[in-house]
């Protein structure tokens, strides 16, 4: 894939305490997460375009606009 991801998991996360209220959780393997996210939300191929009217018509998230923010690793934990 052009933005150079390797693999993609998404889980619902569902929150018991709130009705309505779930999360999607998404983990994309890359070797370059910047890179990644700036192809994804740059790129006119339709694969790059439909994942962004995905991310907004189902999350509200539109990254051509705002541009994800990488999360912070705090735990990578191994045995």
């Amino acid at each position: 894939m052009d933005a150079g991801i390797t693999r993609e998991q998404v889980w619902i996360q569902h929150i018991p305490q709130q009705q309505n209220q779930d999360f999607a959780i998404a983990c994309y393997e890359t070797n370059d997460p910047e890179q990644s996210f700036k192809v994804l939300a740059t790129s006119d191929k339709p694969w790059a375009v439909k994942f962004r009217e995905h991310l907004k018509n189902a999350h509200g998230l539109d990254i051509a606009q705002s541009p994800m923010q990488i999360n912070e690793l705090v735990v990578n934990w191994k045995e």
